[in-house]
């Protein structure tokens, strides 16, 4: 259900216009999404998760997935499209697309480092060149020209692209799981997701307090 969230533009933090981490989870268009994504999912039953292999046999329309494992299609004798998760509906600007922090990198720079300004500018020159580079061998080459097999799937590809949504939540358990919050709503069966969050509001608030302390209090 998580993924379905972040498609239907919806996040649990997000940066403020000062700057500051501000929870999302009690907003009424998220509220909105969760009820919609509850009655899709558990009353209507309409989603089902399949595997690649149900996939590439033909048995499912449907196949919920990262871009990586396409290449794993390779092979698949039916024809098949690439498409964007959907919006929660007409009004929604742009398409929302869940980035994996377990598929991003993170450099640490060591408390020894005499010079971590300097080591900072050549990390962001690194990272500026390689959206060059990398992006055309891995987006264009690789999956515009080798994995998918249609003109309209590479489209939606640039779609995708440039419909990523980062979340400060993911992987922090700020009074307990975000994921636990948004993925409970369907394995519980129970759209219970206000009163979820209500309960665990004043620990989030804390532990965010307490990081953005901790942060300011680092020193070089």
């Amino acid at each position: 259900m998580k993924h379905w969230m972040y498609a239907m533009g919806e996040k649990a933090m997000d940066i403020g216009p000062d700057g500051e981490l501000v929870t999302r989870l009690q907003e009424e268009r998220q509220i909105r999404a969760v009820d919609k994504l509850y009655s899709l999912m558990v009353e209507q039953q309409m989603t089902y998760t399949a595997n690649s292999t149900e996939f590439k046999a033909g048995h499912v329309l449907f196949l919920g997935t990262m871009l990586g494992p396409i290449g794993g299609l390779r092979d698949m004798e039916y024809e098949f499209g690439v498409i964007p998760m959907p919006k929660l509906d007409e009004e929604q600007e742009n398409y929302g697309e869940y980035i994996s922090n377990g598929w991003t990198t993170a450099y640490g720079i060591p408390m020894t480092n005499q010079d971590p300004e300097r080591t900072g500018i050549i990390l962001d020159a690194i990272c500026g060149f390689s959206n060059e580079t990398l992006r055309v061998a891995l987006y264009d080459v690789l999956f515009g020209a080798k994995y998918v097999r249609d003109a309209e799937s590479v489209e939606m590809l640039d779609i995708i692209f440039v419909s990523k949504m980062y979340d400060w939540a993911v992987d922090f358990t700020w009074g307990g799981s975000f994921q636990t919050l948004y993925n409970g709503i369907y394995e519980n069966k129970q759209n219970n997701f206000v009163s979820q969050t209500q309960k665990v509001m004043k620990l989030i608030n804390k532990a965010i307090e307490k990081l953005v302390k901790s942060v300011e209090e680092l020193e070089y």
